[in-house]
């Protein structure tokens, strides 16, 4: 099912550093699945999305929605920026970036190639981010329900 979302200015900043968060993951952009990786990646980052409070919505509705669907998938993700930097910590993404070979970046933000083993620590916080997730949407919800159950009669 398609997800819709609206492109106010705030989404319109991050989205370039979002993109290149896809590149640099080597996650499929297109898609719910695609979608649901990278939140895992850019919410398990150090710093994860810094200032860009938009993708910080954006991404933990889709980290809970990938803790239901596919969280073996989420969880190598967040694994796999666990210890590294991902385009949100990046001073420009423009200009002479853009001529930067890819495996530099990569490696100048270590992101490595595999997947590394879980410590205690990687599950603790993969598990505190999807409590935190789960609380953000139902959170979406509950709040106008109540608010309409005032109303109605």
């Amino acid at each position: 099912m398609p997800v819709v979302v609206p492109n106010p200015p705030a989404r319109k900043r991050a989205l370039r550093r979002h993109d290149l968060n896809h590149v640099l993951g080597g996650y499929n952009a297109i898609g719910t699945s695609g979608e649901i990786d990278i939140a895992g990646f850019e919410i398990g980052a150090r710093g994860g999305c810094r200032e860009y409070w938009v993708a910080w919505g954006i991404n933990l509705f889709f980290f809970a929605l990938g803790a239901i669907s596919r969280p073996k998938r989420l969880f190598g993700a967040f694994l796999r920026s666990r210890g590294a930097l991902n385009a949100y910590s990046l001073a420009s993404v423009e200009g002479a970036f853009l001529n930067r070979q890819l495996g530099d970046v990569r490696a100048e933000l270590k992101i490595p190639e595999s997947i590394p083993a879980a410590c205690a620590a990687d599950r603790f916080f993969f598990l505190l981010w999807g409590a935190l997730s789960f609380l953000l949407v139902l959170s979406c919800v509950a709040i106008p329900l109540g608010l309409a159950s005032l109303f109605i009669a």
